[in-house]
């Protein structure tokens, strides 16, 4: 996640911040951590991941990261109506 987010995020949820060894230099040159956020459900999960948007990227579970994506997916395709 981006820095910006940091206070947004984890003033609402569970937030565990991970010391990633296989951290690029692209990500500690623009500040992102990485972070385990605990969410109630699944559903809960993809909701507020889509609403992060930008300030986040979805690594893992494989699983929601594809809700997500097949989410998202549905909205552009209504849009695009």
């Amino acid at each position: 996640m981006v820095p910006e987010a940091i206070d947004d995020i984890t003033g609402y949820w569970e937030v565990q911040i991970v010391d990633d060894a296989d951290a690029t230099p692209s990500d500690a040159k623009d500040g992102r951590v990485k972070a385990r956020v605990v969410f109630p459900s699944i559903g809960a999960a993809v909701s507020q991941l889509i609403a992060w948007g930008r300030r986040i990227e979805i690594v893992e579970p494989d699983d929601v990261r594809e809700r997500v994506f097949a989410s998202a997916r549905d909205i552009l395709e209504r849009a695009a109506r």
